[in-house]
């Protein structure tokens, strides 16, 4: 395959072109473009004063100012000229400093005074492009420049980097944050599972998205882009019929340009200000487009989600009514941790701190739900029997999200579950007679837990242990397990019972399987949903749990005695 170049896209302010400048507080990006170097001129001109000395210091500081313009900037023109603005600061600032504090010594200056601007200027320049052709050979190209760059350091036997302009729908999926942990997992699963179907690969950095591709034995397109970019963005969402995110929270700007394409997307987020801000700011876009937004396509939360949506769709068959009380217990659990778990808390609890609004808001049991006339409803916060089971349960650490999900689910769901349904989640600790002490202690722990998770304190501890990238082992992902059991009460009286299980580490083995079939599911099925902001049961109900069956998943329901 000859290089194709991603197609040109313009700079969308001078920060965008420079990732990390753009990620600094406002005041470390005014140091770095500015104050710095002019203390820095300042200094030398007052110390040194117009000298060999200071041709050689003023020479030897620009070429170090050079350094960051040559690694954080994007394109070439783009770090030779901020090297260039930076060197003149600094030159003019000697000059100033030192015309200031030696008003008679004015004599030395060269003449024309340009000169001695251009021994700040050209060595800051130089330096920029220097070290910008160092780093752009492992940076994420976004100009055609840039991936012609990429694409002279490939061998000639590997595809270049796609561009994502070309035919409508070109590909069936476009997976990105291919080359995460959860990203290469469902990667490794759709090879196996659609080998025919058309994939692209996507993310920051192509050099790794060429490396996966290798691994993996296949031949998908590669698509290297910062979605930050609106237009690269569009035109990804233009080019499939779904897509696959693995960066949770950090993938909006992708839901929100598939959600203005008519593009379906699925990702992992179970956060509730995320999808609160999705439902906000997309669902009516979506609608209009018909294209279908679905979030938390993994552990959480499509076992609560499309085992209640079962149970519902049970009793309604059999003429029960609708469902009452319910209750979600996870029965059996054993898997690993990741960076990504660790990061997601992090995020939730700062943004929780920094907003009393939003805290109000989430605390709503009904915070994505569709407005309807049932507003009642609550979240166990301690350990507790469970008056439809008699077991003793302790809260569930993803409680709080699942049963906000699944209430969104009710309210999607023409007639909804029932008017008396009402819904809660736990985690199941046997039925000894130490069962009311075991799930008090159960709750204790998953506390310890949850301020571990959340802490500034805990912080640096946990970024050492779990560093960006990593996930739990092979052995462990291969001996995980869950098991979900969902028991509710219907209308009429009639009990009945879901189950969603997989022999599998749920948060990443089962999740990447999750992700991989509703993405495939929802570019190849004949859905019939709405287009929105939904959930994984109102987006493809029994298409996605015949899907989970077929992968080995254990989906069922029964009616009880």
């Amino acid at each position: 395959m000859t290089a194709v170049p991603v197609k040109a896209v313009p700079a969308k302010g001078f920060l965008r072109t420079q990732p990390r400048l753009a990620d600094m507080r406002g005041a470390r990006q005014v140091w770095e473009l500015a104050v710095g170097p002019v203390l820095g001129g300042a200094l030398v001109g007052l110390a040194a004063g117009i000298s060999l000395t200071a041709y050689v210091l003023a020479t030897a500081v620009s070429m170090i100012g050079g350094l960051p313009a040559g690694a954080q900037h994007r394109t070439l023109p783009g770090a030779v000229a901020r090297g260039a603005i930076t060197g003149t600061v600094w030159a003019s600032s000697v000059i100033a400093a030192h015309l200031i504090a030696h008003p008679t010594a004015s004599t030395p200056l060269p003449d024309p005074i340009a000169w001695f601007l251009a021994l700040g200027t050209v060595p800051a320049s130089a330096t920029a492009a220097v070290v910008w052709f160092f780093a752009s050979r492992g940076r994420a190209p976004v100009t055609s420049k840039a991936v012609r760059t990429v694409n002279e350091h490939v061998s000639p036997e590997e595809s270049a980097v796609e561009s994502v302009s070309g035919p409508h729908r070109r590909f069936d999926i476009v997976l990105h944050g291919a080359t995460g942990f959860v990203g290469r997992l469902t990667a490794k699963h759709l090879a196996a599972a659609a080998p025919d179907a058309k994939i692209a690969l996507a993310g920051r950095d192509a050099r790794k998205l060429m490396a996966l591709r290798k691994d993996l034995g296949v031949q998908w397109p590669v698509i290297a882009l910062d979605i930050r970019d609106d237009e690269g963005a569009k035109e990804l969402a233009a080019s499939t019929r779904a897509v696959a995110s693995t960066i949770g929270r950090h993938g909006f700007p992708l839901a929100a340009a598939c959600a203005r394409q008519g593009t379906s997307y699925a990702d992992l987020s179970g956060e509730v200000p995320f999808v609160r801000r999705s439902i906000t700011e997309l669902h009516d876009l979506a609608v209009r487009s018909g294209a279908r937004i679905v979030h938390a396509c993994g552990f959480e939360a499509i076992p609560s989600d499309l085992g209640t949506f079962l149970l519902a769709d049970r009793a309604r068959a059999d003429g029960e009514g609708g469902l009452t009380e319910t209750v979600s217990i996870l029965d059996e659990f054993k898997g690993g941790f990741s960076a990504g778990n660790f990061d997601s808390n992090q995020a939730l609890s700062a943004a929780l701190k920094a907003d009393p609004a939003l805290r109000a808001a989430i605390a709503d049991p009904f915070a994505l739900a569709v407005p309807t006339g049932s507003t009642v409803d609550s979240d166990p916060v301690s350990a507790f029997r469970d008056p439809l089971t008699g077991r003793w349960l302790a809260p569930a650490m993803g409680g709080p999200f699942n049963s906000r999900f699944v209430r969104r689910s009710a309210s999607l769901t023409e007639g909804g579950y029932g008017p008396g349904f009402r819904y809660r989640e736990g985690m199941g600790v046997g039925t000894s007679p130490l069962a009311r002490l075991q799930a008090v202690g159960l709750t204790f722990g998953l506390s310890f837990m949850k301020f571990v998770l959340t802490s500034r304190l805990t912080r640096p501890i946990m970024t050492r242990l779990l560093p960006p990238g990593s996930g739990p082992s092979e052995k462990t992902q291969e001996n995980g397990l869950f098991r979900v059991a969902i028991h509710t009460r219907t209308t009429t009286g009639a009990r009945y019972v879901a189950t969603v299980g997989a022999s599998v580490d749920p948060g990443y083995r089962a999740t990447s399987i999750m992700l991989g079939q509703s993405v495939l599911s929802l570019a190849t099925d004949p859905l019939t949903s709405d287009g929105g902001v939904l959930t994984p049961s109102v987006a493809m109900d029994h298409h996605l749990a015949d899907r989970l069956s077929a992968q080995g998943f254990e989906i069922s329901v029964r009616r009880l005695p």
